[in-house]
């Protein structure tokens, strides 16, 4: 127990915030604003937490690489230090880190920006893949355009890129084409070549994060139009479906709500997924559901079902912490931009006898208010 802190990035603000969380004390607070280049709606950390790897919605669109400067005694909170940013044809949703290089998914595309050895800042764009066939002909500007609900092309194409495990695939979530990809990693340069092309399980499904569980034969897809979240499990380089669940209330309707993450605990005992209304007046949900060892879904009958204050916004995204406390409550941290505030959420469920336990809102902070307020997007725990 003790005090932790995190990132949290902001959909438009120049800002990026150092959140310090006192657990012991169920206190969260703002302990620093760093300067960033533009709003950050996706954060990633490297492996050793040197570096910071972001999304920038500008103008043109860019990726921002940060140095990570750790907890001093004069300083005790993490802050960061801009290193520089590369130009993206499209504009990203969503970022990912290897050894090698950043993975960066987007619309039509996706990119891999080669990374210095040293510094952990970016070299060049070394590939971009087509999720497409035409996407080698969309130009920069057509990358940035959208409706307000589009974002440059984002809710209808690759909406999001993580490594498995062991950094040897990359799964790429793609609304429009309603699949995963599977993408092969060079474990020598990080380039990437396909592997396979996975439908999802219902036609209006709209894949929008693919999380692998650690034992590496698991992947969980989060399914924006349908707000299911289903179980693939691999059958060599292809994702075969094994089971999926609705992470809304059978009461409502699926088409009221836009499905935002998918998360597990530090023990990969419990799945958290979140969803957003797609109107203020709509109420998001968080929602738990117990887990077998192997990864598969212990029921499809979810532990418990959160309501959100707000329909979350563009936000209501998730990020269990790291660390669990001493009863093994397990920390979420919850973002909200229709209001710009970040909570921390308790859920007790792991526990209690049969995982079945609550959430409960431990505390929460508003960002400000500037030219409207200060839509909080996503959040990494540093410790």
């Amino acid at each position: 127990m003790g005090k932790h802190h995190f990132f949290v990035g902001t959909f438009r603000s120049p800002v990026l915030y150092t959140f310090e969380f006192d657990d012991a004390a169920g206190k969260l607070s703002i302990a620093h604003e760093n300067k960033a280049t533009g709003g950050h709606s996706w954060l990633a950390f490297n492996d050793n937490k040197t570096n910071l790897y972001t999304t920038v919605w500008t103008t043109p669109p860019t990726l921002a690489s940060y140095k990570i400067n750790p907890p001093s005694a004069e300083r005790p909170y993490p802050t960061v230090t801009h290193l520089n940013s590369v130009e993206t044809v499209a504009r990203s949703g969503y970022v990912c880190a290897g050894p090698h290089a950043v993975y960066s998914s987007g619309g039509p595309s996706g990119d891999t920006v080669a990374l210095d050895k040293e510094t952990g800042a970016y070299k060049d764009i070394v590939q971009t893949v087509s999720y497409v066939e035409d996407a080698s002909t969309q130009s920069k500007k057509d990358g940035e355009g959208g409706t307000v609900l589009d974002f440059g092309g984002l809710r209808h194409g690759g909406h999001s890129a993580d490594l498995s495990p062991d950094g040897s695939k990359l799964y790429v979530a793609d609304i429009g084409r309603n699949c995963i990809w599977v993408y092969h990693v060079d474990p020598e340069t990080g380039l990437l070549t396909l592997a396979s092309k996975s439908l999802a399980t219902r036609a209006h499904d709209g894949p929008r994060h693919a999380w692998p569980h650690p034992n590496g034969k698991v992947v969980y897809s989060l399914q924006e139009h349908s707000s299911m979240v289903d179980v693939f499990e691999h059958d060599g380089p292809d994702l075969k479906f094994v089971d999926g669940t609705s992470i809304i209330p059978s009461h409502t309707k699926y088409s009221d709500f836009w499905a935002d993450e998918v998360r597990l605990s530090p023990s990969s005992n419990t799945l958290f997924a979140s969803t957003r209304g797609l109107e203020p007046h709509t109420k998001g949900y968080v929602s738990a559901f117990s887990l077998l060892p192997s990864g598969h879904l212990a029921s499809t009958t979810p532990l418990a079902l959160y309501e959100t204050s707000t329909s979350g916004g563009w936000a209501n995204a998730i990020q269990p912490a790291p660390f669990t406390g001493p009863n093994g409550e397990v920390w979420l941290a919850l973002t909200d931009s229709e209001e710009g505030w970040v909570a921390i959420l308790k859920w007790d469920g792991e526990a209690k006898e049969g995982g079945k336990g609550q959430f409960v809102e431990v505390d929460r902070v508003v960002l400000g208010k500037g030219d409207g307020e200060i839509g909080a997007a996503t959040t990494v725990w540093y410790d």
